[in-house]
């Protein structure tokens, strides 16, 4: 089991299927997991980096799972050959996301989508949204004191209030202990943001002063 509480996550909210495509591979690390623990039968690591997808290539090959995976060189999902049964998206800003799945929504649009946003999530569920995905799940996790919303979307209709898109629309109703530690979190920054807007205008001061009432319901 990694160490890694947001690769674990991420892992979680794949499903059992032929083919997964580990989408900005970086290192392989969890493309390799989903072949180790099988919930994968092949994995398609992709990364618009030579660089990276060699250090993948090198980990499949030292832990004996070079036969079960193929490796792709381009600009997001463009490269792979076909559509995978899952795609991760993860450890970019949402605004990057959108655009990866956007350029490849043909490719990706019967994919389950296994997404983890570093930034930018209410730009992200709006997208989804609106360019019919459904959010099926969501997990908030905590990795070396940085909070992480990962999500799974699949083809669908969802409309979202604007609380639903700020903070999950899976997260609001899961009410969990690391939902929970993250609304407080949130809650937190939200307050301090606010104490230091003393010499901002009103607007802004307006708009923190929401956010923080909206954080500060769900506590």
């Amino acid at each position: 089991m990694l160490k890694d509480k947001r690769l674990n996550a991420l892992i979680s909210l794949t499903p059992n299927c032929e083919t997964a495509a580990d989408i900005g591979t970086d290192h392989g690390i969890l493309g390799c997991e989903l072949l180790e623990r099988r919930i994968c039968r092949r994995v398609w690591f992709s990364d618009i980096s030579l660089a990276s997808l060699a250090k993948a290539r090198r980990l499949a090959q030292n832990k004996g799972l070079g036969e079960r995976a193929d490796f792709f060189i381009g600009d997001g999902a463009k490269p792979l050959p076909a559509s995978p049964d899952a795609a991760i998206i993860a450890g970019m800003g949402g605004q990057m996301i959108c655009h990866i799945i956007g350029d490849s929504i043909e490719k990706l649009k019967s994919t389950t989508l296994i997404l983890g946003a570093n930034t930018n999530l209410f730009e992200l569920r709006l997208w989804l949204s609106q360019n019919a995905f459904k959010i099926e799940d969501e997990i908030a996790v905590c990795e070396n004191r940085r909070y992480y919303v990962l999500m799974k979307a699949q083809s669908g209709c969802m409309n979202m209030s604007e609380d639903e898109l700020h903070i999950g629309p899976v997260l609001i109703k899961k009410r969990d202990d690391e939902s929970k530690a993250y609304f407080a979190h949130r809650s937190n920054c939200a307050k301090h943001a606010l104490e230091q807007a003393f010499n901002s205008n009103e607007q802004i001061k307006q708009s923190l002063g929401k956010e923080l009432e909206r954080w500060q319901k769900l506590n």
